[in-house]
């Protein structure tokens, strides 16, 4: 199946933050990029790698223009493994990135694995982080929290008032 125009951007905009934020990042790579990591049936829409001589961590990013969560909980992202080197810390960092108004189609639970961005047509409008108290939290303190309530206000239609007047032009 062909891929869409909004999976291209979607993926190119978190390619940006990510890269922004010093990772090098491989487009739905075929095999793991080192011995240390392995998956079973199972390629990532991106996989960013940054290190340094403390700590090794990489990034999987699922780009999702349609969320539907059985559908994603049945790719199989949970068959990741990286054992880090013995010297370094290491760790896997996993992000969502779906498009605005489609926030209501996400179990929010996710976020006990998986920061949950929301894409505008440039940049991401909303980056919600891991829940606090999840195990993967741990190092996120001083990360940006959104509550979920907050976060549905953000990116249902009626939130923006260009959504709102598209609407109501619609309906005219």
């Amino acid at each position: 199946m062909a891929e869409s125009d909004l999976h291209r951007r979607m993926k190119a905009i978190v390619r940006r933050e990510l890269e922004l934020e010093d990772y090098s990042i491989r487009e739905e790579p075929l095999f793991p990029p080192t011995r240390r990591m392995s998956w079973t049936a199972y390629r990532p829409d991106l996989l960013g790698r940054r290190t340094d001589m403390d700590s090794e961590e990489f990034v999987v990013a699922e780009c999702e223009t349609h969320p539907n969560m059985r559908r994603f909980r049945s790719k199989n992202f949970s068959s990741m493994r990286f054992q880090p080197s013995l010297f370094q810390a290491g760790s896997i960092r996993r992000v969502l990135a779906i498009p605005a108004g489609t926030l209501q189609a996400v179990d929010l639970r996710l976020r006990s694995q998986w920061e949950v961005w929301v894409l505008g047509t440039r940049a991401p409008v909303l980056k919600a982080g891991l829940l606090e108290g999840s195990p993967l939290a741990v190092g996120q303190a001083d990360a940006p929290r959104v509550t979920d309530r907050a976060a549905l206000a953000l990116t249902t239609p009626h939130a923006d008032p260009r959504m709102k007047a598209r609407g109501e032009a619609n309906k005219q």
